[in-house]
């Protein structure tokens, strides 16, 4: 899909039961059930009137709090303890001469620091601090400081209130509290949890936080850079770093790919959901009602459990399956976030069903026939959107309505004017949806192909044929198509988007006129390709999304050279990325801030960097499949033999699985027949693009032959930095041959072998071998 991941994925669905398709009986919107919004609402006011206690505080002299990579040192000043929060204390204020270290431990996040702080250490004089916190800090602090009462200066009452902007959203009054802070607060048990607020001297607020629900839970972060944004969003904080704890100190020289992260996810919930079984009514007026059934397992012990259900959704009630334990629940309108407290709490290890019940009437927005589907909000509750699990769903729709969902589906059936069917998705999966509509429908079916069905606005049996033809093709290049039966349909955006047998692509923007840059075409083939990336071959997590969306983009652009037997289409796609890249924030003023590398995934996109996700992790991660592309090729056969293998056998390997950029090194390794941590470091985990200047002259040589000697110029990357380019050699009468010359270090002069007939020209960089700019 072509966007940025929803990282917080607190969008939501909401639905409800006992809707009747004629129409939507009269539901309360509910807020929640006591004890549950009692105790969260006493929370929520304590927490946000967060403010310094004069009965506890101390003078400091200098005080050093080491978490992890972070140093928070103290020098003179006060600090006080702050009000009690869920009857305890959390939170503390410092206000004086203070510094703050941060010192990431490999050489991506260090980059990163020197893109946006100019050092890759951040080390940052600060006037006050507002600490929050569920894990050792209150018993250190009682260690190293004698607190008494005394008077509260007014900057620390300042720094309280400044730090509630970035951590609720009491502006909004949608009771909104950031779900790992609030977490931590409503737990019985410290979660480990350390949160830094941090007011330098110079610059912008800055945040230290260690957040034990994220893999990589050691995070910095600063106030957004964007004068555009509004009142209710200049607070908002973005991450410019996050490490995962324990790694070796900045200093150690160790290789980033050492450190790369295993795990399956990029968080670690408290939670893990096994099996969704969801039962949905959707009435003529698009209006929804739906129950969901969860079959949860704690990870760790879990008083209150919160999930992500879409901000508009209304939920009826939420109760466990079989009784033994109470339950309540609250959810404020217009907020993303469902909050379940049990009593007793959940134990780790334990499991059991979770059953809560919720209504919508505007979800499914319809725009003419077509309606645009939920794909991109959590329709269903969840607590992890990269969590895989298993799904059984039952759909009631009206009867003249098409209708399509993730899964094989097992029944349908008609009653009046309503179709049951019910669709079951055996293969865990973070990826399941459904569309609905009033379609036009075609099908096509040629002969080595699962069926395609297609449903449209418009009767286009084209359309079903070209779809068939994307998975032909994709069979042929990476192997099996992983569905018994493909549907397709239409989506009333120009967004698109593929869930497990189903792909739904944006409307064209210009339907009776065909795009000379053949964007529509490589749109849908871009959807049909996560089929195999994204799908049934998923990445483990962030830093690895380019095996999804870069290899589905690249299918389409390999789909558009075979389809259209155009290898000018190919190239020239290719080109318009490669100025995109090239020239990105090249301005006529000045330089903006530089592209961060595509192990960045989504965080390449920042308030100064907007669009570098799609640029970076889309366009980029193709580019880098086409430079192996050429990088394997047989120059004197033009066979693709090894570049094909190798796409088979990364899929072959991993269908099914979630696999990681190393992964796909070692198996590019394996067909290359050589070390590629070398192409890997400098093209995803690093970001640097070479400028050659090139220059070779023709001249007779010993026998009657022709000699070519060149130079290559590289320049804009480091000393190490080596490619290999293809050049051509054109003769008369349209005959040509090619040769790979490695372009290593600051100057390379070649010499090609002798040739019996004069050359009239040599072209630099053929089949656009390598991502540059070529300057004469």
């Amino acid at each position: 899909m072509r966007t940025a991941p929803a990282v917080l994925a607190t969008l939501a669905l909401r639905v409800g039961v006992g809707l009747c398709l004629g129409g939507l009986p009269a539901f309360a919107a509910t807020t929640g059930t006591q004890p549950a919004r009692h105790e969260y609402e006493t929370f929520h006011d304590e927490f946000t009137s967060l403010a310094p206690d004069s009965s506890h505080v101390a003078h400091v002299d200098r005080l050093v709090l080491r978490r992890d990579v972070g140093t928070l040192t103290l020098g003179p000043g006060t600090l006080a303890w702050c009000r009690k929060v869920h009857g305890r204390t959390r939170a503390a204020v410092y206000v004086g001469a203070g510094t703050f270290t941060y010192a990431p431990p490999d050489t991506v996040e260090r980059a990163q620091l020197e893109r946006y702080f100019g050092a890759p250490v951040v080390t940052r004089a600060i006037e006050s601090a507002v600490l929050v916190f569920s894990d050792s800090t209150l018993a250190e602090l009682q260690r190293s400081l004698v607190f008494a009462s005394g008077p509260v200066r007014d900057k620390s009452r300042h720094a309280a209130n400044q730090a509630m902007h970035y951590l609720s959203d009491r502006r909004r009054k949608l009771h909104w509290v950031r779900p790992e802070i609030a977490e931590a607060m409503l737990q019985e048990q410290d979660t480990g949890l350390f949160y830094a607020q941090l007011d330098p001297v110079e610059g912008p607020a800055l945040g230290f936080e260690i957040d034990p629900t994220a893999v990589e839970s050691v995070q910095l972060w600063r106030r957004r850079d964007d004068s555009r944004a509004g009142l209710y969003d200049r607070y908002q904080p973005e991450v410019l770093s996050q490490v995962r704890p324990g790694i070796a100190p900045a200093d150690s020289g160790a290789s980033v790919m050492q450190f790369e992260p295993r795990d399956s996810s990029d968080s670690r919930p408290g939670v893990l959901v096994r099996h969704y079984d969801l039962d949905l009514d959707i009435s003529t007026a698009m209006r929804l009602a739906a129950r969901a059934a969860l079959d949860i397992e704690a990870v760790t012990p879990q008083r209150w459990v919160w999930l992500s259900l879409d901000d508009q959704a209304d939920v009826d009630s939420v109760a466990w399956q079989g009784g033994g334990r109470s339950v309540s629940f609250v959810k404020f309108d217009d907020s993303p976030l469902l909050w379940v407290r049990c009593d007793p709490p959940l134990a780790p290890g334990e499991r059991g069903t979770l059953r809560v019940k919720y209504h919508s009437d505007r979800l499914l927005v319809r725009t003419d026939d077509l309606v645009l589907s939920p794909s991109q909000r959590a329709w269903y509750p969840f607590q992890d959107p990269y969590q895989s699990a298993t799904f059984t769903a039952t759909y009631h729709v009206p009867a003249d309505a098409q209708f399509a969902s993730s899964g094989r589906r097992v029944s349908r059936e008609a009653r009046g004017l309503v179709t049951t069917s019910t669709y079951v998705l055996d293969q865990a999966s973070r990826h399941f949806g459904f569309t609905v509509g009033y379609f036009k429908e075609a099908s096509s079916a040629p002969p080595g192909v699962p069926p395609v069905r297609v449903m449209v606005e418009r009767d286009e049996q084209d359309f079903a044929a070209e779809i068939a033809g994307m998975v032909r093709f994709m069979q042929e290049a990476f192997g099996p198509a992983p569905f018994d039966a493909l549907a397709a349909a239409r989506n009333p955006s120009t967004f698109g988007v593929s869930f497990p047998n189903l792909v739904l692509v944006g409307v064209d923007p210009d339907p009776d006129q065909k795009t000379a840059d053949n964007r529509r075409e490589l749109h849908r083939a871009h959807e049909v390709a996560h089929q195999w990336w994204g799908v049934s071959l998923d990445f483990a997590n962030y830093h690895d999304q380019w095996l999804s969306e870069a290899f589905a983009e690249f299918s389409a652009l390999w789909y558009l050279q075979v389809a259209l037997r155009s290898n000018q289409s190919y190239l020239a796609a290719l080109d318009r990325m490669r100025e995109n890249i090239v020239d990105n924030r090249r301005y006529v003023l000045g330089g903006g801030k530089q592209a961060g590398p595509i192990w960045l995934g989504y965080r390449t996109s920042t308030s100064v960097t907007p669009g570098d996700y799609d640029l970076i992790i889309y366009e980029k991660g193709a580019w880098v499949l086409h430079m192996l592309r050429t990088m394997l090729l047989d120059l004197d056969t033009m066979k693709e033999d090894r570049f094909r293998g190798l796409m088979r056998d990364f899929y072959e390997r991993y269908r099914n699985r979630k696999a990681t950029t190393a992964d796909f090194r070692d198996v590019a390794e394996a067909h290359a027949g050589q070390d590629l941590s070398w192409f890997f470091d400098q093209w995803v985990m690093g970001t640097r693009i070479p400028v050659y200047r090139f220059s070779y002259k023709i001249q007779p040589a010993p026998g009657g032959q022709w000699q070519v000697t060149g130079r290559i110029e590289q320049n804009d990357v480091p000393e190490s930095f080596r490619m290999p380019v293809v050049l051509r050699v054109d003769f008369a009468h349209d005959k040509f041959a090619w040769v790979r010359q490695w372009a290593r270090g600051r100057v390379t002069e070649f010499t090609l072998p002798p040739s019996l007939e004069k050359p009239r020209r040599v072209v630099f960089n053929d089949m656009q071998s390598v991502l540059c700019e070529v300057r004469k």
